[in-house]
């Protein structure tokens, strides 16, 4: 799924079981894979949700290096932030 301007592609995206969660907890801070694993059980349902996040271009990868360890971190992109935000109008709609 390569990123595109197709708005229903996008909602197929972020209609994807778990996605959700994954991008509101990565909207709070930069995680590590285990560290959504209570967003998302499942490690291969995690693993595909983020690589399909990361070709759409919500979602990239860095290095951080902590006490002499790489650890490879998730975090939102400007693209993915401004999803997250319109996403949480949305969610307002139903308050």
């Amino acid at each position: 799924m390569a990123k595109s301007n197709d708005p229903w592609n996008a909602i197929r995206i972020l209609g994807s079981a778990h996605t959700l969660e994954i991008l509101e907890s990565l909207y709070e801070a930069p995680r590590r894979f285990a560290d959504l694993k209570e967003d998302c059980p499942n490690e291969s349902t995690r693993t595909e949700r983020l690589r399909m996040l990361e070709e759409a271009g919500y979602v990239a990868t860095e290095t951080l290096k902590v006490r002499r360890r790489n650890f490879v971190h998730y975090k939102l992109t400007g693209e993915g932030r401004e999803a997250v935000e319109h996403l949480r109008a949305v969610k307002q709609l139903f308050k």
